[in-house]
């Protein structure tokens, strides 16, 4: 049975994080439906999970908001949202556990204080400033690069037809999130605090709510901004994953069905339902005592374009896929290896 689930974690994977959608500002998740375009600082972003390579014991947790944090975006937590990490510790896409993060009003000097329980453990402290947490774990909240690298605009000039020149083999590939920023909660805490029933495979996704209305909700990235339906984003994000594949999967059969197509060689219908019964319901699976990356949970240097790409243009089913790299291969500056592993500010 873990031997099978892993093999679904990895098909996952490799159809997580592409992006394909209308406008630079709109990759990945970054503004990606209407409710969280009003308000960066609760738009969820990007979501990863991956074993700490300080510890192998811990396991690291990460949300990032604020998309292009100090120009389209404030780089501050709204005090009135609370920032939550759920857990499903046994397969059946519903909350087991949970850590919540709430921020208290924004300073002269710019600082907020931050309350952190939950599973992760009871932590105090503010925002800049790493905090201890009940029970051996760590967290930091702060404004850091934006670890996602993509070359945004020849996907939007070769595959969308948006009407430019660039194309992903032209030599002249540029990292449209080069040089941006975000606002980040970063958790580090001992995997066991996440685990239940003895089994180490995880299901994790992320959630903003303000005054109890969710606003935003993330598991794989790029979910709802590529694969579910021009304005039906908030209805998802306010959704819960248990119900995904009723609510939405027929949606994103469709929309698997036009993506595969844009080399003239479509999926079948079965096809589509396939990928789409795996990539539903939103969440982030992740075996927490593996250090792989990407294909299992999302790591910050994994590069999940070059995973996606060949998939969607053919790929996915052993076909000759039209494009395999957008030739970026890195982000634009180097992850530290250690806590709290995201790259400073620019």
């Amino acid at each position: 049975m873990r031997q099978r689930l892993l093999a679904v974690i990895g098909v996952a994977g490799m159809l997580a994080g592409l992006v394909l959608v209308g406008a630079p500002s709109q990759a990945a998740d970054h503004l990606d439906a209407p409710l969280v375009q009003a308000d960066g600082r609760t738009d969820i972003n990007d979501v990863y999970v991956f074993q700490s390579p300080d510890n192998p014991d811990n396991v690291v947790l990460i949300m990032t908001v604020n998309p292009v944090a100090g120009v389209l975006s404030p780089t501050t937590f709204d005090p009135k949202a609370e920032y939550r990490f759920l857990i499903d510790t046994d397969g059946d896409a519903r909350e087991d556990k949970k850590i919540s993060v709430k921020f208290g009003k924004v300073k002269k000097n710019g600082t907020q204080k931050v309350k952190i329980k939950g599973a992760a453990g009871k932590g105090k402290g503010k925002t800049g400033g790493q905090i201890s947490l009940r029970g051996g774990g760590r967290a930091i909240t702060g404004t850091f690069d934006d670890p996602f690298f993509f070359d945004f605009q020849a996907f939007l000039d070769q595959v969308k037809g948006s009407g430019g020149t660039r194309t992903f083999a032209d030599g002249n590939q540029v990292d449209f999130f080069a040089g941006l920023n975000v606002s980040a909660i970063v958790l580090e805490i001992p995997a066991e605090k996440l685990l239940g029933g003895g089994d180490s495979v995880i299901g994790v996704w992320a959630e903003t709510k303000q005054k109890k209305k969710k606003i935003d909700r993330m598991g794989r990235p790029a979910i709802t901004t590529v694969l579910i339906d021009d304005g039906s984003e908030d209805q998802f994000n306010r959704g819960r994953p248990v119900d995904d594949l009723d609510d939405f999967g027929a949606q994103m059969r469709d929309n698997l069905l036009f993506l595969s197509g844009l080399d003239g060689s479509p999926y079948t219908e079965a096809e589509a339902q396939v990928i789409t019964e795996v990539l539903l319901p939103d969440i982030l699976t992740v075996d927490v005592s593996n250090p792989a990356g990407f294909l299992n949970g999302r790591g910050l240097a994994d590069d999940v374009i070059d995973a996606e790409l060949p998939i969607v243009t053919g790929g996915f089913f052993g076909g000759s896929p039209v494009l395999t790299t957008d030739a970026i291969d890195a982000n634009d500056v180097p992850f530290p290896g250690t806590f709290p592993y995201l790259a400073p500010a620019h």
